[in-house]
């Protein structure tokens, strides 16, 4: 079983700055209302095979869902694409990003969250794509709003 959800934003900041808000693992926690708790496990970060550990609160529920992440190799990526995955429960989930700069200080992410596995179909009544949905459309505005707030704050100084 699979379901695939995707999404297209707009962020108005350079590519650069995007990146460096995403690249900052450590600092997920202060901007994100999702994540409790991030921390990369190996010494080398955001190369292929690295792992970091990520808790997401799935407020107004009383669940807090911790899992292992491996990012893919960005050499085996095309340029600008992020990839990162991990399973539990017997689903496998896969997050991609590709971020592209549209236009000076105009930065789109085309995010596609995948998730596969054969228990999937016993997440179904929980309603595990909208969860899924809900997870990455909150992600994505968190650093929308992050990066954009940071990269106005350094222009207007």
């Amino acid at each position: 079983m699979r379901s695939t959800i995707s999404q297209s934003t707009m962020i108005n900041a350079p590519m650069k700055s995007v990146m460096q808000s995403f690249y900052d693992i450590d600092n997920w926690p202060s901007w994100s209302q999702l994540c409790t708790r991030a921390n990369f496990l190996t010494k080398s970060e955001w190369d292929g095979n690295s792992k970091f550990l990520m808790s997401i609160s799935l407020d107004p529920l009383p669940i807090t869902l911790t899992n292992i992440f491996t990012v893919t190799d960005p050499l085996n990526l095309p340029k600008g694409c992020i990839e990162w995955n991990a399973k539990k429960f017997g689903i496998e989930s896969k997050h991609f990003w590709q971020l592209k700069e549209i236009q000076p200080n105009v930065t789109q992410i085309d995010s596609i969250e995948t998730i596969t596995g054969a228990t999937l179909f016993l997440f179904i009544p929980l309603g595990v794509s909208l969860i899924i949905k809900y997870l990455n459309n909150k992600w994505v505005q968190d650093l929308k709003k992050t990066t954009e707030h940071a990269f106005q704050r350094t222009n207007n100084n």
